[in-house]
């Protein structure tokens, strides 16, 4: 299955509920994908998604969903693929940084109020986003043997000075004026990772650099290979540390040194080695049913007709439709309508509470593992694919967080070693193409129609 294509224009339907927060090039972000974000971010790094902390970063986020607005565009623009494959081999990959499972991840957002769907469109974009660039730039880049050659003797010449193992969030400034907001914004970032929020997870949400969709990693530095407000920075951090507020060229940074290694030959003294500093929650939250369903359980219908002589084309356009309905189903009344009317051809309807012991056993045991506002899995019926939506009386889950962050220090200083050719050429390649992504997304901003709306 391809990218998605952008949301298409606003339009008045369920504005009381889910209601237009920003247009991009008359492409809409909801207040529900502004505000699914945001929970996101919150329980990624940690935190309790309450309503003070959800309105408190409503602009962070924002801003960050704008520029995926304006990258998810120019990637469906010039047709770049995304499939379903790829966007489950990166939560996977994530589930395994974090020493769990797919579904534990899945379980312990959706416990949140945030869909699956989330994590995978924001994964999704991140993939379309560096196939475009790979696509567009890789080919403008070019990396001669005269340059690896050059490098490698300056390499060999800075064997003498140190080298870092860094991490980057970049917020851009791209006018005086919002420099105030955005050291504001980089501020309440810090504040996070003092908490004990991931560096990487908020790299990942908030950075505006190409860096982002790694964590923030932009690899191993020589001592002045930076710009000089952050090469000062960076001489006097500590491996483990995260620096102030840095501002340079394009607006400010936030820096994190992982590793360090000192000149060749040297012996790493004491303020060369590593600080213990926050780089993930305390364990992974225990997710279990803490209570079964109630006697009597609300429950909504979705139907996606189909005839049983429906054809292949038309089973797997119902398949698709019976799992977007199923990752994104997270409430009943006007947000189920909403999300039914944003799938399109599904029936809702509204079956009342009925009593538990009137269902079918099977169907009943369906639904003991099922909380409120989730739904049973897509069931096949002589009239289509359905699911039921539990709107009262389901299943309580019982989401057990962490006592607070786990810590560990970041590798001990050595001595320096030289890179190898193939380190260098690599090196290079990614510093020019990160730099052209940087521009087209600067330009992208610069060039698009973008209105902001109520965010309250």
């Amino acid at each position: 299955m391809g990218a998605s294509p952008p949301p298409t224009k606003a339009s008045g339907a369920d504005e009381k509920t889910v209601r237009t927060v920003a247009v991009v090039n008359d492409s809409v972000i909801s207040t529900f994908d502004l505000d699914q974000r945001v929970r996101l971010l919150l329980v990624t790094s940690g935190q309790n998604p309450t309503p003070d902390l959800i309105k408190r970063y409503r602009p962070q986020v924002l801003k960050t969903l704008i520029d995926e607005m304006l990258q998810t565009q120019e990637a469906f623009k010039f047709k770049v693929q995304v499939g379903n494959e790829e966007v489950d081999k990166s939560v996977a990959r994530i589930a395994q940084q974090n020493n769990a499972q797919v579904n534990d991840i899945f379980k312990m957002l959706e416990s949140q109020g945030v869909t699956r769907g989330t994590l995978q469109g924001q994964l999704r974009t991140e993939l379309a986003w560096q196939k475009f660039v790979q696509g567009r730039f890789s080919s403008r880049v070019v990396i001669s043997p005269d340059e690896v050659k050059e490098v490698l003797e300056r390499t060999q010449a800075n064997a003498n000075k140190s080298q870092f193992l860094v991490s980057e969030i970049f917020l851009a400034i791209d006018s005086p004026e919002q420099e105030p907001e955005v050291r504001k914004n980089l501020e309440q970032i810090i504040a996070q990772l003092r908490q004990g929020a991931p560096f990487t997870v908020l790299a990942r949400q908030f950075s505006q650099s190409a860096s982002a969709a790694r964590g923030g990693d932009i690899d191993w530095v020589t001592e002045g290979q930076l710009e000089p407000e952050l090469n000062t920075v960076l001489t006097k951090m500590r491996p483990g540390s995260i620096s102030d507020p840095v501002r340079a060229a394009g607006g400010l940074y936030l820096l994190a040194l992982r590793q360090k290694q000192t000149a060749a030959g040297s012996k790493p003294e004491e303020n060369d080695q590593p600080e213990a500093v926050p780089v993930a929650t305390g364990g992974q939250p225990e997710i279990k049913v803490i209570k079964g369903p109630s006697a009597q359980v609300g429950l909504a219908r979705l139907l996606i007709p189909m005839d049983a002589s429906a054809n292949k084309a038309k089973q797997e356009a119902a398949k698709q439709k019976a799992v977007a309905l199923y990752r994104g189903v997270n409430g009943c009344g006007q947000p189920l309508q909403a999300l039914a009317k944003q799938v399109g051809g599904v029936q809702v309807n509204a079956m009342g509470t009925i009593a538990l012991k009137d269902l079918a056993p099977d169907f009943r045991k369906l639904l003991e593992q099922t909380p409120n506002g989730r739904p049973s899995p897509p069931l096949r019926s002589g009239q289509g694919i359905e699911m039921f939506v539990i709107c009262s009386g389901g299943a309580q889950i019982q989401v057990t967080q962490p006592a607070g962050p786990a810590r560990a220090a970041a590798p001990r200083t050595e001595a320096f070693k030289m890179p190898t050719k193939e380190d260098i050429e690599n090196r290079l390649f990614s510093q020019q193409i990160n730099m052209l992504a940087r521009r087209h997304l600067r330009d992208l901003r610069r060039d698009a129609t973008i209105e902001i709306k109520d965010q309250n």
